[in-house]
């Protein structure tokens, strides 16, 4: 989104993951406002009546033309190569320590997350049924039935994928649940990452509370698209800068100069939905940025012996000053190396999370 021109011609869409149940609260409210529109992945025969049924919001949304459901066949009709790596990445993911840590003892897994079998490949599950971390059940032939954290690992990835692959819109995956969008793209160790930023925008967004109907929040998304598109390609620019910089002070210049900006366009924002009677909360997101020059980042701290080396820098930077809602707050992010394709591909952050309460069920 380079221009306020592109923007309107290219849909800026966002994938929910780990779940098919898109959570029906701030979360969803923050996206339906700030994103041209939203999805979550369904099995490749999905059938409303008789699999899982959307929720009512869900379904409104999809009648109006905002929800967009994602099948896996997406992935599979790009060739054997994706689908292999995806298996790669998520094997790699179980068997690091990390993901261990996180698994209950043998003797109280409970094996009880349906998947429908569209969206597992055989390899996979063969894989994770050799783990102990998933199984299938004669009584309920079209689901396999995996751990709950492996499940939503699995969608975790699955989601990343699909968002990189699609072709209708510009697309990244998000989510409510930090330790997923972790595991999906924190680098596993030092080698094979790359180095980027992660910007957290805290307590910046307007967004709808949940006491406004959907109808209203998508008559004034309709409305004010024009103030809307001004004041994303705003948090687009800023994150796209923080990209481009070279050290310390462009940071900081980077994020003085967007504290003005981000003032005028929040009240701006903010007069018009006020006009709407459109009551709001304060939302945060945080994205994940390729810098392209990643050397700078450890330099200074290295040379004076406050780090070791570049993995030990502890690097982050937080703005306050006139911002209206909030603060941004800047930090270096260690990247798994698979994932710099794809944010070399899309001259834009690639990962979102939205801050808001945990929910949602498989």
């Amino acid at each position: 989104m380079s221009t306020h021109q592109d923007s309107e011609k290219v849909k800026q869409a966002i994938l929910y993951y780990p779940t098919i149940s898109v959570p029906s609260n701030r979360w969803l409210r923050q996206a339906i406002l700030y994103w041209d529109e939203i999805g979550s992945i369904v099995p490749q025969r999905y059938d409303e009546t008789e699999l899982i049924p959307y929720t009512p919001d869900i379904q409104y949304l999809k009648d109006e033309g905002e929800f967009r459901p994602f099948r896996t066949d997406l992935i599979t009709r790009r060739g054997r190569e994706i689908v292999q790596n995806l298996e790669s990445e998520l094997v790699d993911t179980i068997l690091s320590d990390e993901f261990q840590s996180l698994l209950p003892p043998h003797s109280q897994r409970r094996i009880t997350a349906r998947i429908h079998k569209d969206k597992v490949s055989r390899e996979v599950f063969a894989f994770l049924n050799d783990a102990g971390l998933a199984n299938e059940r004669k009584d309920d032939w079209d689901w396999y039935y995996f751990e709950r954290r492996t499940a939503l690992l699995y969608m975790a990835i699955l989601a990343k994928y699909l968002a990189y692959e699609d072709k209708k819109a510009s697309t990244v995956s998000g989510t409510n649940l930090r330790l997923y969008q972790h595991l999906n793209f924190h680098a596993k160790s030092n080698s094979n990452s790359f180095h980027g930023l992660s910007a957290k925008f805290l307590n910046i967004l307007p967004v709808p509370r949940e006491d406004n109907s959907l109808s209203d929040i998508l008559d004034f998304k309709r409305k004010r698209r024009t103030e809307l598109l001004h004041f994303r390609q705003s948090l687009t620019e800023v994150q796209r800068t923080l990209g481009s910089c070279t050290s310390t002070s462009e940071v900081n210049s980077t994020l003085a100069e967007f504290d003005g900006k981000l003032e005028r366009g929040l009240k701006n924002l903010e007069a018009v939905l006020k006009d709407s009677k459109m009551a709001t909360v304060a939302g945060s997101f945080e994205a994940l940025v390729k810098v392209s020059s990643p050397g700078w980042i450890a330099t200074a701290l290295v040379a004076s012996g406050a780090a070791r080396n570049i993995a030990d820098v502890p690097i982050s930077w937080t703005l306050r000053g006139t911002l209206i809602a909030g603060a941004i707050g800047v930090g270096k992010y260690l990247i798994d190396e698979r994932n710099k394709r794809r944010a070399t591909r899309r001259d834009s952050p690639f990962s979102y999370l939205f801050r808001a309460s945990q929910e949602g069920i498989l």
